[in-house]
């Protein structure tokens, strides 16, 4: 391992590769290269899905696989197991971004006792609601639990309401994503590929899209969350009695939720699907292919169950993109003046998640398309949207992020363990002497 500077406290962030194209890495490698960029810090990454390869970051990365992260997995690649990673970096503060419940094998002192040894940040998505009683004890572990979004936040006031928390947005950076001139988007039109649907399981390069489709646009893993279902349907829905409908998917057509393509075929809009060619975490779109394909959208659409935050959701807005998206959980502080969002009842749209009992939205496809053709038929309406979209956007960079968390990691170093803190004053109020 390099040499750590030994006047600078050592930050070990640990989540995906920073490399991936997931949204966690892209949270990972920015706050990452902010902390390093201050100066302040020694920052190592603790990267899950990192073999070893070299790297074009000014960070120290190690090498980890699943299983360093108390899940199942490959144990094959990079060091074995937590308690090593920390005795090897000595950090005195301990990063880790996920859901609580994938992480909560660091509130076991049992099972990781080096634990002890450092001060647990933990940056965590709130993305259903009512956050389970017995999550309780895993959100109050760490030494300092910073939520994503004001709604996350106060959902965990609402289970432990004296627990000394945090929240801080994700970032975007504005000055990658944005609007491209009309006449540019013309052009990326003419000559942008992708992939087209050919049979049951075929998928062919195709070359141009036309001046006037209009391209109802998707950034989502194929995951159950994200509700692909749902799109297709509302989509279909939508796009019956309009020849000039497509629907641009950014994900891998065959992952961990359905298969896309049989999808379609399914619901016979096979020739109205469409995909990015680069789709996969590994082999995914720089941030410049990224805003040219953003910049083909009309409108970008996620009927999701539920966002910890929804990062495609705020870099298409970025891009000046009008959204379409559930009007529940966490993104709708920040997307509401950028679109549509989808109407859900309680009880009527909703289904209790498996396996931990949150709820989970389930639009019904027939307001996907009223809120989809609001913005078709709308055009000074979508660029309402569109402006709104950018407005808000450009005042959640990352720059507007990094300086919060310095903030929180100088609190965190310079605050005694929790061990020997003393308890709140309005508890000594009660003590009897």
């Amino acid at each position: 391992m390099a040499q750590l500077d030994p006047n600078k406290p050592t930050i070990l962030m640990m989540s995906d590769c920073p490399i991936l194209h997931t949204g966690q890495a892209v949270v990972t490698r920015r706050i990452a290269m902010g902390l390093h960029n201050s100066g302040k810090y020694n920052v190592v990454v603790a990267a899950w899905g990192y073999n070893g390869y070299p790297h074009p970051f000014p960070f120290m990365m190690l090498p980890c696989s699943a299983r360093d992260f108390g899940r199942g997995g490959n144990g094959e690649a990079g060091i074995p197991g937590i308690n090593n990673i920390i005795d090897m970096v000595k950090p005195q503060v301990l990063w880790t971004i996920g859901d609580i419940w994938m992480v909560n094998y660091l509130a076991d002192e049992g099972a990781v006792p080096n634990r002890k040894k450092t001060k647990w940040v933990a940056y965590t998505p709130v993305d259903g609601t009512p956050i389970p009683e017995y999550w309780a004890p895993w959100l109050k572990a760490p030494d300092r639990l910073v939520c994503e979004t004001n709604w996350g936040f106060d959902q965990v006031k609402n289970l432990i309401p004296d627990l000394d928390h945090r929240w801080v947005y994700h970032g975007t950076d504005e000055k990658k994503y944005y609007p491209l001139p009309d006449e540019t988007k013309k052009k990326i039109r003419k000559g942008i590929s992708y992939l087209a649907i050919t049979g049951e399981n075929n998928l062919d390069v195709r070359q141009g899209i036309g001046e006037d489709d209009f391209i109802v646009g998707t950034i989502a893993r194929n995951q159950p969350r994200k509700n692909y279902d749902r799109n297709l349907k509302g989509f279909a829905m939508f796009a019956k009695d309009k020849p000039n409908a497509k629907l641009w998917i950014h994900a891998n057509p065959i992952d961990q939720g359905y298969n896309l393509v049989q999808l379609a075929n399914f619901l016979g809009i096979q020739d109205k699907v469409i995909f990015t060619p680069k789709n996969s975490i590994v082999n995914g779109l720089n941030e410049e292919e990224m805003n040219m394909m953003m910049n083909v959208f009309d409108v970008h659409l996620l009927p999701t169950q539920g966002e910890g935050f929804g990062i495609p959701i705020l870099e298409t807005m970025s891009a000046g993109v009008p959204q379409v998206v559930t009007d529940y959980t966490s993104h709708v502080e920040f997307a509401k003046t950028a679109g549509e969002m989808i109407p859900v009842v309680e009880y009527d749209d909703f289904i209790t998640g498996l396996p931990h009992p949150v709820e989970r939205a389930m639009p019904r496809p027939s307001n996907i398309k009223k809120c989809l053709d609001r913005i078709y038929n709308d055009k000074d309406y979508r660029l309402q949207c569109s402006k709104n979209a950018r407005s808000v956007a450009e005042k959640m960079g990352w720059d507007a992020t990094i300086p919060q968390w310095i903030k929180i990691f100088d609190d965190v170093i310079a605050a005694k363990p929790k061990s020997e803190q003393a308890p709140p004053l309005q508890k000594l109020a009660t003590i009897k002497v």
